[in-house]
């Protein structure tokens, strides 16, 4: 992750979208706020509806036709799935319906759990409602290698004719910590994509003019960090620029605003949970967008987090944002860059490596001592020597903390102590003045 105004934070791992208790105001609801929640047929004293076997297979069937219909791109059937009288709700579901119909979906189904119902939307009228567990599984051809699951909040209403989407969450307003992994189809914003080899960038459709340029840097970028590393470029992520989600969610832990984050994406079980690896997201702060034409040290720091993914979870974060900071600022020197670099930043700190426990604390200082150790080590040893210390360290990691196998994993595999490492890094450091 890249901080604004082209100063680094941390790389974020996906947080998993869970089945929880709670459930959001949405546009699609159409309730008034004095209103009581329509979740019984009724009245409140009933308590909340019981859905029947038929209830419970009807739903199921109703969201295998909306994927059925996506599968078809037949716009009226999907539409057919969707409360008609609530109008915002029926333009969401337009927004979502070409949104997704416009992706390389290799697949796209619905996992209803209906063993209990959760907490339902406030939906217009007393007609029964119920809110089920409800995953969106969709798969983009060339870029997962699972369906990539994403929890969603669907409530249905039983209307004369039938079971439908009575409201469904949108993205960027579900409770902090709970949102779907990757969305940005489901914010209701109508969005434009564009690609190279397999890259697929998104943008706000009003953007769209910057989607095939921005596609461009990333492919281009991707080309140079692979070249500095000395590994084989790939083009199989999903590069999400919109402004569908919350901002909120690339926060720092010093609650400044990120640019630019880079996470994993999995395939969820009927409870949840990750049961694979589903492929890579970078989420773009679409307010830097139009920074990024002019530096491009946030799009190689990212790039470099999604060539090294399927390697540098155990590594150190030290290590691991180090290289990406490293691979962003080649060739120049580290004096150099990135732009802003103050060593202000580092007085009165103690001189060692930052730990993953500490990280972002001081995300400044971090980053730039991450970069000088690696930095070091990478002009003293050459960057496969430092690929091959963080292959050492993936062979060591027992799942605990990575910071604890330096003193074992540094010089058994470059004959460097820590304390060398931290003298070196700190010289380094304090040539910046």
């Amino acid at each position: 992750m890249i901080r604004a105004r082209r100063a680094t934070a941390l790389l974020m791992l996906a947080t998993l979208a869970a089945a929880t208790s709670s459930c959001s105001a949405d546009i699609s609801s159409g309730a008034a706020p004095d209103d009581p929640p329509s979740s019984s047929s009724g009245g409140a004293d009933q308590g909340p509806y019981q859905p029947t076997d038929d209830d419970r297979a009807d739903i199921r069937y109703l969201m295998e036709t909306r994927a059925r219909a996506l599968d078809d791109e037949d716009e009226q059937a999907f539409l057919a799935t969707v409360d008609p009288g609530n109008g915002d709700l029926v333009a969401a579901q337009r927004t979502l319906f070409h949104n997704i119909t416009q992706l390389p979906v290799a697949s796209v189904d619905y996992l209803v759990e209906d063993a209990s119902g959760l907490p339902p939307a406030d939906v217009d009228g007393g007609d029964p409602v119920f809110r089920p567990f409800v995953i969106e599984r969709l798969e983009l051809d060339g870029i997962d290698e699972a369906p990539v699951g994403n929890t969603l909040e669907d409530t249905f209403v039983k209307r004369a004719d039938g079971w439908v989407l009575g409201a469904e969450t949108l993205a960027g307003d579900y409770p902090e910590g709970e949102e779907p992994q990757s969305w940005p189809w489901g914010g209701g914003v109508p969005i434009v994509g564009a690609r190279v080899d397999d890259l697929l960038v998104l943008v706000d459709r009003e953007d769209r003019e910057q989607a095939p340029e921005l596609a461009q840097a990333v492919a281009g970028d991707i080309d140079d960090d692979a070249e500095v590393l000395g590994v084989e470029p790939r083009t199989d992520v999903l590069v999400d620029a919109t402004t569908s989600g919350s901002v909120r969610m690339m926060n720092t832990l010093d609650d400044s605003e990120a640019a630019a984050v880079t996470f994993p994406v999995y395939a969820l079980d009927e409870d949840g949970r990750a049961s694979e690896f589903g492929g890579m997201r970078i989420k773009i702060n679409p307010e830097q967008i139009d920074a990024y034409a002019a530096d491009d040290f946030v799009l190689k720091h990212e790039l470099s987090h999604f060539l090294m993914a399927r390697h540098a979870g155990a590594w150190p974060t030290w290590l691991s944002e180090g290289l990406a900071d490293y691979t962003a600022t080649q060739p120049l020197s580290f004096a150099q860059g990135p732009a802003g670099v103050d060593s202000s930043y580092l007085d009165g700190l103690r001189r060692d490596l930052p730990t993953k426990a500490k990280w972002g604390l001081d995300p400044q200082a971090d980053y730039l001592i991450a970069r000088a150790a690696v930095t070091y080590l990478a002009d003293t040893y050459g960057v496969p020597k430092v690929l091959q210390l963080g292959r050492a360290y993936e062979k060591a990691y027992d799942g605990g903390d990575a910071d604890q196998l330096t003193a074992r994993v540094l010089p058994k595999t470059l004959g460097l102590t820590e304390a060398d490492l931290v003298r070196e890094t700190w010289a380094l450091l304090d040539t910046l003045g």
